[in-house]
This record gives C-alpha cells, structure tokens and sequence, in this order.
C-alpha cells in the first residue's frame, strides 16, 4: 500500500482477502467518504485472467475477490458510477482478449449490480 496526496493505492500485493476490504472501506469511512466513484484498472488483475492489458499482474487479485469488493463498497456507501479501464485486446492472443474482456464486462455487471442494488445483475463465477 503506498499513500500519495493524503490518498491510499492499494495494489495486488497488498490484498489478504477480508483484511484488506476492511481495511479499505474503513481507509474511506475515515476521509468522510460519502459515496463513491469506481474506477477499476485491470491490471491489478491476475494475468492468469485478464492478460490483455498494458502492465499485467501476476498473481494479481482474483475476479472474485474484485467482485466481492465491489458489492461491498457498494453496501457501504451509494455508488455514483464506475468503470474499467487497461483493457487491451489487441496484446496478447485472441483467447487473451476474450478472457480480459469477459473479466472487464463481468466487473461492470458487478458495478451495476451493486449501483442498483439488484444482485441479480451480478456476473456469474465458476
């Protein structure tokens, strides 16, 4: 975790499952966050699922873990919007770009999901 600007980067090296969605949701209660705005770049994803990108993560955060983040930043404070951004597919093979792009939509379906509050919307996970 690196702090800049009185602003926490939490990066994939720094994610220890629950702890760390503790810890990031109460690193936004304490600034007197009162809602939020999404951006999820993924490259902080693991390589092994999205490697279409521009600086891929190896043993980056699962798919799962993201999404269970994001339903819980979305519990605690109203979402105002969200995105995902670093998707490449034209790096890497055609398989690369399919696994990267199913991995970003099922993000915004989280995003969505969570905005609305309709868990139904969310992405399905093997």
């Amino acid at each position: 975790m690196a702090s800049m600007a009185g602003r926490k980067l939490f990066t994939g090296s720094d994610h220890a499952g629950f702890e760390l969605r503790g810890r990031m949701v109460a690193h936004l209660r304490a600034l007197g966050i009162a809602r939020v705005y999404l951006s999820n770049d993924i490259d902080a994803t693991d390589s092994a699922t999205a490697p279409s990108t521009g600086a891929p993560e190896a043993n980056g955060l699962a798919p799962a873990f993201v999404a269970t983040l994001i339903a819980r930043v979305g519990e605690v404070f109203p979402l105002l919007g969200g995105d995902v951004v670093e998707v490449a597919p034209s790096i890497g093979s055609s398989d690369d770009a399919r696994r990267t792009t199913e991995v970003a939509a099922g993000y915004m379906l989280d995003t969505l999901a969570a905005m609305t509050n309709s868990p139904e919307l969310r992405a399905p996970r093997p």
